[in-house]
């Protein structure tokens, strides 16, 4: 698996080669997660440019899903959604968007 770092997201890139086009592609796939670290209150936010078939995940440590707030066809556009109902407790939460198989992942931090 190739994988492209930058200091808050790690974005996954399907059948890398050697150049910077594969760069762009997983840059494309781009959310914001904010605050973070939060109290539970953190917006997930994305832009879709295109419609697109979308699942956003929240997992935990251990790599176990505790939140599908998303998993269907969505037109382009702007969306966001609130951590706020989703009562997690304390601790580490990884925040995956697929779009039309294209991965991104955010850390999101709740402290008390």
């Amino acid at each position: 698996m190739d994988y492209y770092v930058d200091s808050t997201t790690i974005y996954i890139v399907p059948n890398a080669g050697v150049g910077i086009s594969n760069v762009a592609v997983a840059e494309e796939n781009k959310f914001g997660v904010y605050p973070n670290p939060s109290n539970g209150n953190s917006t997930i936010e994305y832009t879709l440019t295109n419609d697109a078939n979308v699942s956003l995940c929240i997992y935990n440590v251990l790599g176990v899903k505790t939140s599908e707030l998303v998993n269907k066809n969505q037109k382009a556009g702007m969306y966001k959604y609130s951590a706020r109902d989703l009562n997690l407790t304390s601790g580490i939460y990884f925040i995956t968007l697929i779009t039309d198989g294209k991965t991104s992942i955010q850390r999101l931090i709740i402290t008390e």
